[in-house]
């Protein structure tokens, strides 16, 4: 049959029982194709100011560096926390202003994929806050320094450092603090995905009169 298939099919033009029906829920499927990328563009627009305004915020509350003065074991334990979260500032903040640049020129994917980053660094921005509130409620039994090497020097695959957390398993325990967390991390991974939203959805013009498929992706702005 015509790929795509023609419009009729959705008012069930092309058959009756199984097959017809088949045809008119393949033929909403394009349809939804179509309407997506509008459904996509207008909800940037929306997203574009906001985005802006924190990503300066982050910029803003960033440090160039910082040092002690005096390497005792007290203070080297410092040094790691306050790494820690510069480190992971700098890292969100970096992030951030790429999703909001990517976002005013309507590059999609590329804003959600980088968006969803920034949700796992601040994931791990609460992993340090938990760590270190835990520590100083109840710091017997705990290795605060193996805690900071580990989040300053985790890894998945190299068996030479220490083995990191889970990002998901940071997202879930953010979700405890921030309702929604992890579904709007999961939405954001369905345009992330080379799944319908992040692929066809994001790329595609569709024309269903012309059985006609243009790939490209939103008007952007230079």
């Amino acid at each position: 049959g015509a790929w795509p298939p023609p419009r009729t099919a959705r008012g069930g033009a092309t058959g009756t029982g199984a097959g017809g029906q088949a045809g008119d829920a393949e033929a909403a499927l394009w349809e939804d194709a179509k309407e997506i990328r509008a459904v996509i563009e207008t909800r940037l627009a929306t997203l574009v100011k906001q985005a802006d305004a924190l990503a300066l915020d982050l910029a803003g509350s960033r440090v160039r560096g910082f040092s002690i003065h005096e390497p005792t074991p007290a203070n080297r334990i410092t040094f790691k926390a306050k790494s820690c979260r510069e480190m992971m500032l700098t890292r969100t903040s970096e992030l951030a202003s790429g999703a909001v640049d990517s976002l005013k020129r309507k590059r999609p994917v590329v804003s959600a994929t980088l968006t969803r980053s920034v949700m796992e660094s601040m994931a791990k921005a609460h992993e340090l806050q938990r760590i270190l509130d835990e520590f100083v409620l109840e710091p017997k039994g705990k290795d605060l320094n193996a805690m900071l090497m580990q989040y300053l020097f985790g890894s998945r695959n190299n068996l030479n450092l220490p083995n990191a957390t889970n990002i998901l398993t940071a997202i879930d325990r953010t979700e405890k603090m921030i309702p929604h967390f992890r579904e709007n991390y999961d939405r954001l991974s369905e345009l992330a995905h080379p799944n319908f939203l992040g692929g066809l959805g994001a790329f595609a013009e569709l024309d269903l009169e012309r059985n006609s498929l243009g790939l490209t992706n939103l008007k952007r702005k230079n």
